[in-house]
């Protein structure tokens, strides 16, 4: 299991397939913000196979307890990346081998 999609690994794996991601270290207005990015082939099947986030803070509100979410229910992006430095308070986003299926 690995954690954290980082900018740099979006840059190394540059190509024709379109992802919005959500920004884990953008956080303003209640909301963070998300990104267009256009990735290989890899990136894109790693990206898409693994749509699970860990919510690590209780948000107080109804349906902001800790724990795993599907990362598009929530948020409506593909996957979420780390612009900067990793903090365990933001969403993570994980990557499992094997992949899992939504079933």
């Amino acid at each position: 299991m690995r954690y954290y999609l980082t900018i740099e690994e979006i840059d190394e794996n540059k190509g024709n397939n379109r992802v919005v991601l959500l920004d884990s270290n953008d956080y303003a207005g209640g909301r963070y913000k998300s990104r267009e990015f256009f990735v290989n082939d890899k990136l894109f099947s790693k990206i898409k196979s693994n749509p699970i986030f860990i919510r690590t803070v209780d948000t107080g509100g109804v349906g902001g307890k800790a724990g795993l979410y599907f990362i598009k229910d929530i948020y409506n992006v593909d996957g979420i990346y780390v612009s900067g430095s990793t903090y365990r308070t933001n969403p993570i986003q994980l990557f499992l081998e094997p992949t899992l299926t939504k079933e």
